[in-house]
């Protein structure tokens, strides 16, 4: 099969997707346009997937050699600009610069913090952990859970 085939047989199973499952013949229909969509999927990864490879491997060798290259001279920008940046803070203007502030936020004592500034939030892994555990059976009060159906093919992880 050819990039031109593959193009073709999406064009068609798009052309012929099913609307919904209403029946057991409309399950059937569907799992078996699934399956040829799958088949789809494993041609365009042999067909793209060593280019794709290729690509990525080209990208990051490339990546690498730009950061080697850039490495020192992002060092020393690093240090010059935070001594510009100062030199300008103390009001010494440079044509071209400017400054302006960033804040970083240093918790000193929790308990001093007003509520209004404080964020709560459920440990979402933990409560996973416990319904998978329970198989959704044990509550966590003040949680709710549903579980929702998720589709694996033959083979499929």
């Amino acid at each position: 099969m050819n990039i031109e085939d593959l193009t073709m047989t999406i064009s068609d199973l798009e052309g012929v997707a099913p609307e919904k499952v209403t029946d057991n013949r409309g399950a059937s229909d569907v799992a078996a346009w699934l399956d040829e969509a799958r088949k789809a999927e494993a041609a365009a990864e042999e067909i793209l997937g060593p280019a794709i490879k290729e690509a990525f491997n080209a990208h990051r060798t490339l990546t690498g050699a730009r950061k080697k290259l850039f490495e020192k001279l992002d060092e020393f920008k690093g240090k010059l600009r935070g001594q510009l940046a100062g030199w300008i803070d103390r009001g010494n203007p440079v044509e071209g610069y400017r400054v302006q502030p960033k804040w970083t936020i240093i918790g000193t004592n929790i308990a001093e913090v007003p509520e209004e500034y404080k964020v709560t939030t459920v440990d979402e892994k933990k409560v996973l952990e416990w319904i998978k555990q329970t198989d959704g059976k044990m509550v966590v009060p003040g949680v709710e859970f549903r579980s929702v159906p998720i589709l694996f093919a033959k083979g499929e992880k």
